[in-house]
């Protein structure tokens, strides 16, 4: 894989660029045992709707669990077995494959869903991959179809806390993190994530209920692990109260006006209290705050990063109407950024507030 880094790594970004979901073995964790690296592979495969194979020089070492044949060998062949879909070759123009890549370039040719594309440059492909992508009208990863999960978290922190609880949830469900927030002071951590799944889940509540389980009875091993590996934190307490998971649907939430906000203020006792009063006096909800130092030799001062929301009224979903509110909203966010940057910026202590058009993606 390494002869074709770049231009694996260019493929990938622009499937995701347009609106696709690449697989591919460096988002993967490493395994080293082969009977299990395997079936990574079947996996990846079995959810494959499409494949895209680049030919350099080499077609790899001859693996004995995978019937003596190589990756690449493996990954297309198991692929095209049933006819799962569209396969496109890139092969670079110049090089001169060993024997092995050349017959595997041959058999993808006779694949009858393959289109094969010659390159030297990023250029000589970009586009046709574009176009490729457009004649095989290859579904899109649809946000409405996914079910999205809340998990909170409360409970000792250790080293690998996060790696273990993110591994769960893509090696075991696929499911993509959107948002994640952790905090962890003197030993105690509270994590508070969002993850929606690839494909539709009927049946949610029942689908929230096992990754609670399965969440459990991992970080209760990865508990166990960590005590006897001593990656528990200094000054971690032997138990904060209790471990607390849950594991929820995440609710729909009514379209809001929302903006991030960053206001340098004096680090003084009641600066926080007279800023989170402005905002409540404006009918605003504080959806996420963090205090964070300034650049070096402003020691007395700090910055509060916000995410702010205030909620909209639903609106009739006729497309004069739609124009009319999308206009309208478009003037309510203006008008409620500069309101809240003009009352924040008259406290006493407030260096700056500056504020700006962004959602954190819930």
């Amino acid at each position: 894989m390494g002869e074709v880094y770049w231009e694996r790594k260019k493929v990938v970004e622009l499937l995701h660029f347009e609106g696709h979901t690449p697989l591919f073995f460096e988002r993967e964790p490493w395994i080293d045992d082969p009977s299990r690296a395997k079936r990574q592979m079947d996996d990846m495969l079995a959810r494959s709707d499409a494949i895209v194979q680049i030919h350099y020089l080499t077609s790899g070492d001859n693996k004995k669990v995978l019937g003596d044949r190589t990756p690449i060998w493996y990954e297309f062949t198991e692929f095209a077995k049933n006819c799962r879909g569209p396969c496109l070759l890139l092969r670079k123009r110049s090089a001169i494959p060993d024997p092995g890549l050349r017959n595997l370039s041959e058999r993808v040719e006779r694949y009858p869903f393959s289109d094969v594309v010659e390159f030297e440059e990023y250029e000589d492909w970009g586009e046709q991959l574009l176009k490729w992508l457009h004649k095989m009208k290859l579904e899109k990863d649809l946000p409405e179809r996914r079910a999205s999960l809340v998990i909170r978290y409360s409970g000792k922190d250790y080293v690998g806390l996060l790696e273990a609880v993110s591994r769960v949830l893509f090696r075991r469900y696929s499911l993509n993190i959107d948002y994640m927030s952790y905090a962890a002071v003197g030993g105690v951590g509270t994590l508070c994530l969002t993850c929606s799944t690839r494909e539709e889940v009927r049946e949610v509540e029942k689908y929230a209920a096992e990754v609670q389980d399965k969440l459990r009875e991992e970080l209760a091993r990865e508990d166990k692990e960590a005590r006897e590996e001593g990656r528990f934190i200094v000054g971690s307490v032997p138990d904060p109260g209790g471990t607390r998971i849950s594991v929820e649907r995440k609710a729909p939430r009514a379209a809001d006006v929302e903006c991030y906000l960053e206001v340098r203020h004096a680090d003084l006792p009641g600066q926080v209290f007279a800023i989170c009063g402005v905002i409540k006096d404006l009918g605003v909800n504080i959806d996420e705050i963090g205090l964070y130092p300034t650049e070096h030799g402003f020691s007395k001062q700090r910055i509060a990063r916000i995410w702010l929301s205030r909620p909209t009224l639903a609106v009739e979903s006729r497309p004069s109407v739609m124009k009319d509110h999308e206009s309208h909203r478009e003037r309510e966010y203006q008008e409620f950024i500069v309101q809240v940057e003009d009352r924040l910026s008259r406290l006493i202590g407030v260096r700056s507030a500056s504020g700006q058009r962004q959602s954190r993606g819930l």
